[in-house]
């Protein structure tokens, strides 16, 4: 379901649905799940900030209501590193694809408490976040033996280092994405507020389709 932006909350009440996308949400008051067989959810919301939902509050009743939940992608700029540590504290053991996009307050933080929860990541999606080289180091010896995707496009704090430290160590990493992000340490100008604005303005549409080839 596409151009949600009007729906004013929503609560999903299913024994059957095992897979959930909607894109284009905006301010949602609430968001209530009941879906005890759903295995993937994507939530895209719209890039506005005065985006009022509260991101937090829907991850946490997303992990308690659907315990079997695989796949998760959220875009969103209200995404932060309280949006992660709900989600991290849900027990959401089979979780094997992780997309936070957009998430300029995810930090190393963030990585050290999706890494803490979940050790069987084959695809993990933090493009546009602010995590480092010290973020990757966590990532390669924690999901040294299952990570296959690892996407960290527009990120300005990760430098070529941490590009070819992650390449080397992780054995089985069939695709990588690096787009826009290596910075140059030498450089005294920050491109951070470009780095941000091209991820913004990259359309739904693109997003599903990265989203599905990334799943193939």
């Amino acid at each position: 379901m596409e151009e949600c932006c009007n729906l004013g909350g929503l609560i999903f009440s299913s024994t059957s649905l095992s897979t959930l996308w909607l894109s284009d949400l905006h301010s949602l008051s609430k968001m209530v799940f009941n879906c005890p067989h759903l295995k993937e959810v994507y939530l895209d919301f719209s890039r506005q900030e005065n985006d009022r939902t509260d991101l937090t509050t829907i991850v946490n009743g997303l992990g308690i209501s659907c315990p079997k939940l695989q796949n998760i992608l959220i875009a969103s700029v209200r995404l932060s590193h309280a949006v992660v540590l709900a989600l991290t504290a849900s027990n959401l053991r089979g979780l094997q694809m992780l997309s936070l996009v957009l998430g300029s307050e995810i930090t190393d933080a963030s990585v050290a408490a999706i890494a803490s929860s979940y050790s069987n990541l084959e695809l993990l999606d933090l493009s546009g976040s602010s995590i480092s080289d010290s973020g990757i180091e966590m990532i390669c010896n924690v999901f040294l033996e299952t990570l296959l995707k690892l996407l960290l496009a527009l990120c300005p704090n990760i430098t070529s280092s941490g590009i070819q430290f992650a390449a080397a160590q992780l054995p089985r990493l069939e695709l990588m994405d690096c787009g826009k992000t290596i910075c140059d340490p030498n450089l005294e100008i920050s491109n951070e507020e470009g780095n941000n604005s091209d991820l913004q303005r990259t359309p739904n549409s693109k997003l599903h389709l990265i989203y599905q080839k990334l799943r193939s």
